[in-house]
């Protein structure tokens, strides 16, 4: 039907149903940036859910990267079905990602009360402020001012760079 035709996907997250859009039959996860850019096409076709749910689960991904300070506010780049997360540090843009999801979301609706919903220890608003800490504090060229990601392809996840890990920047 209409859900299976633009890939909607339901799954049980951390914090309840997960609604969500994912890359494809062979993709069970539900990227950041990939829902980010259909963010708004999702608040005129689907139920609010599709953006709600998804962001609460990646803002709820932030308590995994709190046990270090210099991850603080950072959010995974997945959520999947498995709850697997991952943490692509090649990029840059996983966070603002989720506020611009966050955005669509409070303009199609979700307003105010929504921002001030607890997450764990944390209300929404507190959480996407943290995000853009995150980035901000941790991304940030101390010389220019300009955020910093490592040279990369694909959908921007893959970097040109050696090292263990394709999606990780390297020191």
């Amino acid at each position: 039907g209409f859900l299976e035709k633009f890939n909607a996907n339901e799954f049980e997250g951390r914090l309840g149903p997960v609604y969500g859009i994912n890359a494809g039959r062979w993709y069970p996860h539900v990227f950041a940036r990939d829902l980010a850019t259909i963010s708004e096409f999702i608040g005129y076709l689907f139920d609010p859910a599709y953006q709600r749910t998804p962001v609460e689960e990646f803002l709820w991904t932030q308590h995994v990267f709190e046990q270090s300070k210099a991850m603080e506010g950072a959010v995974a780049a997945t959520i999947s079905p498995a709850r697997e997360l991952d943490k692509a540090t090649a990029v840059s843009d996983e966070e603002t990602s989720v506020i611009h999801i966050a955005y669509q979301h409070f303009r199609m609706g979700a307003g105010v009360i929504w921002l001030a919903k607890q997450i764990g220890t944390k209300t929404v608003i507190r959480r996407l402020n943290e995000a853009i800490d995150y980035v901000l504090r941790s991304r940030r060229d101390a010389k220019t001012g300009l955020i910093f990601r490592a040279h990369t392809s694909d959908w921007g996840d893959v970097k040109l760079e050696g090292g263990p890990h394709p999606t990780d920047l390297l020191p």
